[in-house]
């Protein structure tokens, strides 16, 4: 075999050795979740739960219950007093949000067809995992702790708001969930001048 130049021979003996396709086998080979993205999960259950808090008060304004408005009645709900209810509501809210945040890391880690990073994967596994928070958790407690504090509160106007707090709840936990997917697998993605094998 003959060679033009003194390029085309290290052309050759760099493809002899595979060394030309060591930085694709790199990038495939990092593509996958390598452990618990539990930092880009807390963080996506806290800026998820501040959105969707914000939701709630501005539904709660909509609704004339004013922004503190739910949190307080589910914190009633569960027995705290008129000074102390919306307080409770409140970190019962955030403290869900971030333990859902980590059941949510811990479940994408553990099942391995979702351990591929991308984007997409990211937002459809969220939205998913917001909706099974809305009808596996919210759902419940609304029926249960919510619904008749309102009725207690309001009589029987809270019948007549019920199915639009339902509705807000639902936008709420739904994107929640997008920006809880999103979080936890953008903060997994390998960083530029991560040593291979190993998840920023």
């Amino acid at each position: 075999m003959t060679f033009n130049s003194k390029e085309e021979l290290m052309d050759h003996a760099t493809n002899m050795h595979g060394m030309g396709k060591q930085p694709e086998m790199e990038s495939k080979q990092e593509t996958g979740l390598r452990r618990i993205p539990i930092g880009g999960a807390v963080l996506g259950g806290v800026i998820g739960g501040i959105v969707m808090a914000i939701i709630l008060a501005a539904g709660g304004m909509m609704l004339g219950t004013g922004a503190a408005g739910m949190f307080m009645m589910i914190g009633m709900g569960l027995g705290a007093g008129m000074m102390t209810a919306t307080l409770v509501g409140l970190v019962l809210h955030f403290v869900v949000a971030i333990v859902t945040g980590l059941i949510f890391g811990i479940s994408v880690y553990a099942i391995k067809p979702f351990r591929n990073i991308s984007s997409a994967r990211g937002l459809g596994l969220g939205a998913l995992y917001g909706i099974i928070v809305y009808l596996v958790f919210f759902l419940p407690m609304a029926m249960k702790v919510l619904a008749p504090t309102m009725m207690h509160l309001m009589g029987p106007k809270a019948s007549m708001i019920l199915g639009t707090v339902l509705a807000i709840a639902f936008i709420g936990h739904l994107l929640y969930g997008l920006i809880l997917g999103f979080s936890t697998f953008f903060f997994a993605r390998p960083r530029v001048g991560t040593p291979r094998g190993v998840t920023a």
